[in-house]
């Protein structure tokens, strides 16, 4: 059996996520993954016009923006060299051919017991682990309805996840059955290359240009409320493509955004779908009925026959398969029980990224959430490349008192450094240093109410907008003394303060606080 801190179920966009912030947390880690590759479902199952739906700045993972050269909608080849980018800054070796068959909590031992069948050597590994985050996403097994005579249809049928393009479907009778974004596309990808395509759309629908889309979420959300972006969404959508009623397109009740919290439906964004279903070179259809050969009956009573029949209609979560002992965090259909933001969080150890239906931004959000709660959680004792000891520990509340006291720190910041802080304490030929270690700057006055020290930006100049209102005119730290050092110089993003680098530590009784935090770590008291 080998032993983890943490076990990582997917190496998805979610589970890279997670496995980037563990790293940065210096958290050991195994990921298993089922497939040969990272991010399978954008480098094997995805058609090649597919590009980001929404702009870059909503769809990157954590601590690594993309480049300003990208466009504003990524294109999938794009996409996937930022991933394998991704994998590489942070060093990220997941195990692949892993396909986990079992994960149940082990009472006695209070750790996560994951059997997991190696697909190339047939044979089942163990693993365990104090934390468990299922990270599977939202795209797992390829979902086809159960339709009277598809198993003898003489035409060619198909997921979705099995399409590239519209190039051998030239000419020929072609039936999309779904109306989400990946169908839409699909079917309008078809009709561009000359295919005579028809769509199945049975239940009403909301679509937006990408303009619209972007002024909603990007503009209107910051400034009104949901119901007021609603109202302007589905009025500015009718302005643009009218009554879409007599082509077969009707719209739901709620505005997108509700239609998504509510629901679970995700707005369509349109790239020309409707323009060719407006002009007759797309046909809608309602729901079928059954399929006789190569004809489709329809609820309507007509039936027609196609030479190629593509199910674009999502996915099934296999994970209520094989997560045993979990009757809080996740429901039946694989998703998040909770709502944000504690939808990331169960019990015993166990969490969930990317499971809340908030597309790439909620699982990096999840995904620094996760890595951050395990960091506050016990001791560990690591060793860096170099031969240095960092010793992790969660400081008491008492050794905190006396830099505290010092005039150096304004009332903010005590308290939030007095509600719980991380400190890693790194012992090499020079001495000491202290470093404050979180997640990602917040805003000053946001701070104090976040209850702990937060991760350090990359550069001084950013240490002093989060620490500025708290120093003192007085402080040396006010001037921009604090430097990073060390992996810090190269973007490991933690602010450290260190004699060599600031006469500020002075001011916080620099022999006495290093002794005692030395002392806390080596675990004497």
């Amino acid at each position: 059996m080998e032993d983890q801190t943490v076990i990582v179920v997917g190496a998805g966009t979610s589970g890279l996520a997670t496995a980037a912030c563990l790293h940065r947390q210096s958290i050991p880690y195994t990921i298993l993954e089922r497939e040969d590759c990272s991010a399978s479902l954008w480098k094997k199952y995805a058609y090649d016009r597919l590009h980001l739906h929404l702009v870059k700045q909503i769809c990157e993972l954590p601590h690594m923006p993309f480049p300003s050269s990208y466009p504003r909608y990524v294109p999938k080849n794009l996409f996937i060299q930022y991933l394998d980018d991704y994998v590489s800054r942070f060093n990220i070796n997941p195990l692949y051919g892993r396909r986990v068959e079992l994960a149940d909590y082990d009472e006695i031992n209070n750790k996560w017991v994951v059997k997991a069948r190696n697909v190339n050597s047939d044979e089942t590994e163990e693993y365990s682990a104090r934390f468990l985050v299922v990270a599977s996403g939202v795209s797992c097994d390829p979902f086809t309805p159960d339709i009277d005579g598809l198993s003898s249809s003489t035409a060619e049928v198909f997921h979705s996840t099995k399409y590239k393009n519209g190039k051998p479907y030239s000419g020929k009778h072609v039936l999309v059955v779904g109306c989400g974004n990946s169908g839409m596309e699909i079917a309008l990808d078809l009709a561009n290359h000359g295919a005579k395509t028809s769509i199945v759309i049975r239940s009403p629908m909301s679509v937006y240009s990408r303009e619209i889309l972007y002024f909603g979420t990007r503009v209107l959300l910051k400034y009104f409320s949901l119901e007021t972006v609603d109202w302007v969404m589905v009025l500015l959508s009718k302005l643009y493509y009218g009554d879409l009623s007599k082509y077969g397109i009707t719209r739901p009740k709620e505005g997108p955004f509700s239609n998504k919290i509510k629901n679970g439906k995700f707005p369509v964004l349109d790239l020309g779908t409707c323009k060719k279903i407006k002009s007759g070179e797309i046909q809608v259809l309602p729901a079928i009925e059954s399929i006789r050969g190569n004809e489709a009956v329809f609820k309507n009573s007509n039936s027609y026959p196609f030479d190629t029949i593509i199910f674009c209609t999502g996915f099934k979560r296999s994970t209520n398969k094989w997560l045993k002992g979990d009757d809080y965090l996740l429901n039946d259909d694989g998703f998040s029980k909770q709502s944000p933001p504690n939808n990331w969080k169960g019990k015993k150890g166990l969490y969930c990224a990317g499971l809340s239906g908030r597309g790439f931004y909620g699982a990096g959000t999840d995904a620094q959430n996760i890595s951050n709660e395990i960091n506050l959680i016990g001791p560990r004792v690591e060793t860096t490349s170099i031969g240095h000891q960092i010793r992790r520990c969660r400081v008491p509340s008492p050794l905190l008192s006396l830099p505290l006291s010092s005039k150096a720190l304004n009332p903010p910041l005590k308290a939030a450094i007095a509600a719980t802080v991380t400190v890693l304490v790194v012992e090499h030929c020079t001495g000491l240093s202290i470093v404050i270690k979180g997640d990602r700057l917040i805003k000053a006055q946001e701070y104090a109410r976040a209850g702990g020290i937060r991760r350090m930006p990359e550069g001084p100049e950013d240490f002093n907008v989060l620490f500025g209102p708290w120093l003192n005119a007085t402080s040396p730290m006010k001037s921009g003394h604090a430097r990073p050092s060390g992996e810090n110089r190269r973007g490991g993003g933690s602010v450290v303060f260190n004699g060599g680098h600031t006469s500020a530590l002075s001011n916080l009784r620099r022999s006495r606080w290093l002794t005692r935090l030395s002392t806390v770590a080596k675990g004497k008291r």
